[in-house]
């Protein structure tokens, strides 16, 4: 009688592998793709916060419709101070580095990736 040995064949590891690489190239795309989208969403966030705080800082101070607007003036409207707001697509960029608040009566802008980043 010939004894049986257990285990897998080379051929059968080699397409578990093939299938395995093939579902991690499906899937990491997909996954890189919802990741930026969150990013994305995350800043247009964080540019409405922005809009909504010049917004306040202007009806509370009796600003002009063109006036300039600095970040500490913004931070009594913005919850954890304008510090704590950084665009996800750099978080070693500081607030100065990642926005431009602008002037009253315009939108704010994101520094990092202004083109599909709007309000």
């Amino acid at each position: 009688m010939k004894k049986m040995q257990q285990g897998f064949t080379l051929v059968e590891i080699m397409i578990v592998v093939a299938i395995i690489g093939l579902l991690a190239a499906i899937a990491i795309p997909s996954f890189m793709k919802s990741r930026q989208a969150s990013r994305t969403s995350t800043c247009i966030n964080n540019l409405r916060q922005l809009d909504g705080a010049k917004e306040q800082c202007a009806m509370e101070k009796n600003l002009a419709e063109s006036a300039a607007v600095s970040s500490t003036d913004l931070d009594s409207f913005i919850k954890g101070q304008t510090t704590a707001v950084k665009c996800p697509s750099d978080f070693t960029k500081s607030f100065d580095t990642s926005y431009t608040i602008g002037l009253i009566g315009s939108k704010p802008l994101c520094q990092n990736v202004p083109a599909s980043h709007t309000l």
